[in-house]
């Protein structure tokens, strides 16, 4: 099942290698909060010293980019992070 997930993730999130300009986004921002949310996972969950294991979380950092450019925030600054949820931002977002 962690396999699966990587590949999806690694397949629909990560751009092609050696592009020359920023590719146009592909996704919406619900597909995108989803492949964050698997990024998330595994990469909170990855343990693992193995040279082969994607880096979980650069690709959800990079995802974390995508959904800021849709003018998403993650969370509220005066909300504790178990509450945290993708939003619209507003004045009293976190990164607002």
């Amino acid at each position: 099942m962690r396999l699966a997930a990587a590949v999806f993730v690694l397949c629909l999130a990560v751009p092609a290698v050696g592009q020359d300009r920023a590719p146009r986004e592909r996704f919406w921002p619900a597909d995108l909060i989803e492949l964050w949310g698997r990024a998330e996972d595994m990469c909170r969950g990855s343990y693992s010293s193995d040279p082969q294991q994607p880096d979980f979380c650069a690709i959800r950092t990079d995802l974390t980019r995508r959904l800021r450019r849709f003018g998403l925030c993650y969370g509220a600054a005066d909300d504790i992070a178990a509450n945290y949820r993708w939003h619209w931002c507003a004045r009293g977002s976190n990164g607002w």
